[in-house]
């Protein structure tokens, strides 16, 4: 039989890389915290994993996109709340105007008014993040309908045309979007609508609202001949039968936005609770995903120790097989 001095290395070294693979694999375990390092270590439970993690990621692409469309309809209905408030200013200042103490005072009220008209339309053309909430599917100033007569890139826009008898102000809003509704993908199988179209919103061509208060202002800011009221001027009784038809108006306006208003109140809850049952389900996929993938520290850690225990002892056992030289074998 033929011996080498190669032979007895063999076996040695096998078992040598055995035992640093086994301590590499526990140091990868603690330093990752996952507990399979490779295909080969747990294939079923790799399965499960790739599930769990493939479900994790859609929920939280879901979560985003959720998150995205709360964020518009919460400025949506902030937005509505606040036109509707000054749509109820409005209709107090028109019946403050036709009491006595306030019969001289009418022009000042008039230009009350038309700053709280501004600033409606100011409201009207919010945005989320660069996208127009009352636009319909015109969301962007590239998309509205501009024209010459209303060159700004905004939804709504308040233009001085001229005086006519039916306006003696000349002002009106134009609307330069569309009351087209917009959806997402809430879930992996259902849509909601996003969006609030303006004619719900604002009545009419989606300029009733402001059709109204450009009336109340015109009543109150010019006589029965077109001119401007000065200070100290009073409304004749058929001006005040009017205000009392405008009043009545704005007030039908402002009960149709605050209906609009609670629709959308109820699409917020119903995505605010989808939203909530895709956290708490993501809470319990990392859980199972947990279970099967993360590392136990305290048996990887002692496993970790028997490895490097035995790391050690095979590397003074080869460190006494390297001591022998040639004239070991020949004596």
């Amino acid at each position: 039989m033929r011996i080498t001095n190669k032979s007895v290395y063999y076996p040695y070294q096998k078992n040598l890389e055995e035992i640093q693979n086994r301590r590499f694999k526990e140091q990868m375990r603690l330093s990752t915290s996952k507990d399979i390092v490779n295909i080969a270590d747990a294939p079923d439970k790799l399965v499960d994993v790739k599930q769990l993690s493939s479900k994790l990621a859609d929920n939280s692409k879901y979560l985003n996109i959720n998150d995205d469309a709360l964020g518009e309809m919460r400025i949506m209905a902030d937005t509505m709340e606040a036109i509707s408030d000054n749509l109820q200013k409005i209709r107090q200042l028109t019946i403050d105007a036709t009491q006595i103490g306030n019969s001289g005072n009418i022009y000042s009220l008039a230009t009350y008014i038309k700053g709280i008209l501004k600033d409606t339309v100011k409201l009207a053309n919010n945005d989320f993040q660069g996208r127009y909430v009352f636009g319909g599917t015109k969301t962007t100033p590239d998309s509205l309908d501009i024209t010459a007569e209303a060159p700004i890139k905004e939804p709504f826009e308040l233009i001085q045309g001229e005086p006519t008898p039916e306006n003696k102000s000349g002002l009106r809003v134009v609307f330069k979007g569309n009351n087209e509704l917009r959806s997402y993908n809430k879930d992996s199988k259902t849509t909601e609508i996003i969006n609030t179209a303006s004619n719900e919103v604002f009545g009419n061509e989606s300029t009733e609202v402001f059709d109204a208060i450009i009336q109340v202002y015109n009543l109150l800011a010019f006589n029965n001949d077109g001119g401007e009221r000065q200070l100290g001027d009073y409304m004749t009784n058929e001006e005040i039968s009017k205000v009392s038809f405008h009043q009545q108006r704005v007030a039908t306006l402002a009960e149709k936005l605050d209906n609009a208003s609670g629709r959308n109140g109820a699409k917020l809850s119903r995505v605010e609770l989808v939203r909530d049952q895709m956290v708490e389900e993501n809470a319990r996929l990392n859980e199972f995903l947990s279970l099967k993938q993360d590392t136990d520290i305290a048996k990887s850690t002692i496993n970790l120790k028997l490895e490097e225990n035995a790391l050690n002892y095979s590397l003074q056992v080869g460190s006494k097989l390297i001591q022998n030289s040639l004239f070991d074998f020949l004596r």
